[in-house]
């Protein structure tokens, strides 16, 4: 081969090794895209200070309380105002801080009068905070994070009821439950459960349980509760027991759910009043807490327990 053939074919090496790696590099780089933008994505709460309506200057790790909610707001959103209220309303000042951050804090303070203490209303000063947290100008996002920092949740605001998740964060059993959850079974007028109490008034007894799932499967824990129902019954034949179950529930799919878990006691669904109520319930407190709800009737009186061993202690006191 003549010495300009191997200057051409060296030429040729040096430049195809130059493509393949500038190919690599493009790879490489485009691969390493979507994991910077993952980096970018808030995982703790950011060590930053915002600027309230008053012109204070706070620190957001330094806020009160057990849970921290940061919410961007459009104020002239209604869907956006009428969230805020609702979860704001929902908790104590000492439970959760939160934090707004808008536009606009004028009109926000004027669609939220009253605001209490433990709601910072801050100012989105160009686009420095929504850059802190990586949202788009198009959008409002809200992000919860634990006492430590942690971020648990974040969504945008129209994706989810956050009450029941922040319920969760907050206690494993929030002491208005129990009386939340008494005082919707006492409202009821009429159905299964209105007549189940006034039976209790003349029964020998003068008791009853009644047990409320969102749903059971024979896979999941709820499954389980209603064997160790079965064993209850037949362990105490003269106290009622009744299971309630939503009134989306078929005929057909009780009767299913009574042969697959070879259930004996009554099984039914809730009348129209109590399914209305629970689903409320069920808004605020999520199906974590309510299902397998255990409630005790006694001469028409209603109270909720922590469960079939604590409805054993209370028959034990008879």
């Amino acid at each position: 081969m003549s010495r300009n053939g191997k200057i051409l074919i060296l030429v040729f090496l040096v430049c195809a090794n130059g493509a393949l790696f500038a190919y690599i590099g493009l790879r490489k780089s485009a691969a390493s895209t979507p994991l910077t933008a993952a980096r970018n994505e808030v995982e703790r709460l950011p060590a930053v200070q915002v600027v309230d309506d008053t012109g204070r200057r706070v620190d957001l790790g330094g806020l009160p309380g057990r849970v921290r909610l940061v919410q961007f707001v459009n104020p002239k959103i209604n869907a956006q105002i009428k969230a805020v209220a609702r979860i704001v309303a929902a908790f104590d000042p000492g439970q959760i801080s939160f934090v707004l951050i808008t536009k606009d804090t004028g009109e926000l303070r004027a669609r939220l009068p009253g605001l209490p203490p433990n709601v910072l209303v801050a100012r989105d000063e160009g686009a420095g905070l929504r850059k802190t947290f990586n949202i788009p100008d198009c959008c409002e996002r809200r992000f919860v994070f634990d006492d430590k920092g942690a971020l648990k949740y974040k969504d945008y605001y129209y994706e989810a009821d956050l009450r029941p998740r922040l319920h969760l964060l907050i206690d494993t059993a929030p002491g208005d439950f129990a009386p939340a959850l008494t005082r919707a079974l006492k409202s009821i007028r009429a159905g299964r459960f209105t007549a189940l109490r006034e039976e209790t008034r003349g029964s020998r007894s003068g008791k009853s349980l009644v047990v409320l799932f969102d749903s059971i499967s024979t896979t999941c824990p709820s499954g389980e509760m209603v064997k160790s129902l079965g064993r209850f019954a037949a362990a105490h034949e003269d106290i009622p027991l009744l299971v309630l179950l939503p009134k989306g529930y078929s005929a057909a799919d009780v009767e299913n759910l009574k042969t697959n878990l070879r259930v004996d006691f009554p099984v039914e669904r809730a009348d129209a009043e109590l399914a209305e109520e629970w689903e409320a319930l069920l808004d605020v407190y999520g199906e974590g807490r309510m299902a397998g709800s255990v409630v005790l009737i006694d001469r028409g009186e209603v109270s909720w327990l922590t469960g079939l061993e604590e409805a054993e202690q209370a028959l034990s006191r008879r």
